[in-house]
């Protein structure tokens, strides 16, 4: 469960970074 509240911030700061690559991934993890 800390693990799902890392990648929630992760998926934030890669939406800052425009990242969408990154998006999908973190959203298959969560």
């Amino acid at each position: 469960k800390q693990y799902k509240k890392k990648i929630v911030a992760y998926r934030l700061r890669s939406k800052s970074l425009q990242n969408p690559i990154l998006l999908a991934i973190t959203e298959d993890y969560a």
